[in-house]
């Protein structure tokens, strides 16, 4: 019984499809109104059954989590003229049937295209229609998840034609995104669908708009309307989601790769140049950067929009590697290819104030990326942003063990940096013996390394005193033994 109701549920798309395509050919020769009821329920019937279980055919999870083609599935475009026509049928009908159109644009979301030459006229305006302010949230909101799923197919376009279609597809979508997404009035609560964040339909949306954002032509006409001024607003949000929900999602991530994406021609401030110098004397004496292997290509430093503080960069890509890890963006081609950009954000602001005792965390984030990369471009800069976090650790911690007048002895400090600001499981593992395997690799210890090692020694000492369980320290002796006993002279 199981078995046939499996059956029954995986065919059921299909067959409600064509019982619609029936009915509405049937409509269409003979006007008669009972034809065209049948497709409609046929249509609804097929739709209810985009996600398991028993959802009433409003249910957004329909919109964001629906499943509309299915295994072998071999449409081609023309295969959805019929849908197209039947979309266009009840827009232009005397009586619109705006649930009919939601419908039809979900069971249209799985041609991941615009439709065949004959018919991709009449569904993108079909789909500027459904996006206007005025529409029900409902129907914005299947022109936006049909939209998502043809993202491809719109820069693919672009980038290869030239005419009138392209240009209309350019001009008009870019706005009609804007309203399908951004709320007109004042909403009553936050699960109104149009309240000001919807996880889900935002999700859909940065999504969209930073694949669309690749593509130049495309970037110039979101700005145009007005989507940088929509994803910033969307930037406390997408920050105080990413703090308080399990599991972790991926808004951040989207959303940092856009600001970055949509902010790489310059002109913005350097976040450099404005960032609070009132903790300069915390901050270390080498540029991090400076110090790291040289990437692919020389990175400039870059621009931050003028609106957006650093401390909000700062959280907003601490949220963006979370995302990267716990979402396994680093298995998406897409996805990775933001990784470079958001390293070197990343990489200058290690070089503010503003991450001077809260870089620990990325840590161990930034080593299980590092880890799951494929050989590439991606992991090559994730390798430069590693070691940089290793050297700020170890700075940092240097450096706070000079600063006694803040922090009195080794037991105090301990405190301050554990408490909330260092992943303890990782700080010896990771800073101290990275750094120290390090130290040995290259042969004597530095003076200035020399130095620090004094600091790093009673901090070290210090954490041995709790649980050995929750620390590798095994693993310090054989790097401690190889640094006295060759790295280091006789008056060390």
């Amino acid at each position: 019984m199981a078995l046939l109701c499996v059956t029954r549920h995986t065919n059921a798309l299909p067959w409600g499809l064509e019982r619609c395509k029936e009915s509405f050919a049937q409509y269409a020769a003979t006007l008669d109104q009972d034809h065209e009821d049948n497709a409609r329920i046929a249509l609804r019937l097929a739709i209810v059954t985009g996600c398991g279980g028993f959802l009433k055919s409003t249910d957004a999870t329909l919109i964001w989590d629906g499943v509309f083609d299915w295994k072998d599935d071999e449409r081609t475009t023309e295969d959805f003229d019929w849908l197209v026509n039947f979309l266009v049928h009840f827009r232009e009908f005397e009586m619109r049937d705006f649930d009919a159109m939601g419908d039809a644009l979900l069971a249209l979301s799985a041609m991941r295209d615009l439709g065949s030459v004959t018919r991709r006229d009449n569904y993108l305006d079909a789909i500027i229609f459904a996006m206007e302010a005025d529409k029900p949230s409902r129907l914005r909101h299947t022109a936006l998840r049909a939209m998502f799923d043809a993202r491809f197919k719109l820069v693919e376009i672009v980038d290869e034609e030239k005419g009138e279609f392209r240009e209309k597809l350019l001009g008009e979508l870019a706005p009609a995104l804007f309203t399908a997404t951004k709320p007109i009035a004042p909403q009553l609560s936050d699960d109104d669908p149009d309240s000001v964040f919807n996880p889900r339909r935002d999700d859909c949306y940065l999504r969209l708009i930073f694949t669309l954002a690749k593509q130049s032509d495309w970037r110039a006409h979101l700005e145009r309307a007005g989507h940088i001024e929509r994803c910033t607003s969307l930037l406390g949000h997408v920050i105080r989601n990413s703090s308080s929900t399990s599991p972790v999602t991926s808004h951040s991530y989207y959303l940092v790769a856009i600001l970055i994406q949509m902010h790489a021609s310059g002109g913005h401030q350097s976040l450099l140049g404005r960032a609070a110098l009132y903790f300069d004397e915390f901050r270390p004496a080498a540029n991090l950067a400076a110090t790291l292997p040289a990437a692919s290509e020389a990175r400039t430093s870059p621009g931050f929009p003028n609106n957006v503080s650093g401390q909000e960069w700062w959280k907003l890509l601490k949220a963006a590697w979370s995302a990267m890890r716990w979402n396994d963006l680093y298995l998406e081609e897409e996805a990775v290819e933001a990784l470079p950009g958001i390293v070197t954000y990343t990489l200058d602001l290690l070089e503010t104030p503003i991450s001077q005792y809260d870089a620990g965390g990325l840590v161990r984030l930034v080593d299980l990326i590092y880890e799951a990369l494929g050989n590439g471009e991606a992991k090559l800069e994730v390798k430069r942003l590693q070691d940089a976090l290793v050297d700020h650790s170890f700075e940092t911690l240097a450096l706070a063990r000079r600063k006694s007048c803040v922090w009195d002895d080794a037991s105090s400090l301990r405190r301050h940096l554990c408490g909330a600001l260092f992943p303890v499981d990782r700080l010896v593992a990771l800073e101290c013996v990275r750094k120290w395997s390090q130290c040995r690799s290259v042969g004597p210890v530095t003076d200035e390394t020399a130095k620090a090692l004094p600091g790093i020694i009673t901090y070290t000492l210090d954490l041995l005193k709790t649980p050995t369980d929750r620390y590798d320290a095994a693993s310090l002796v054989r790097w401690v033994d190889q640094i006295i006993y060759k790295g280091l002279g006789d008056d060390r």
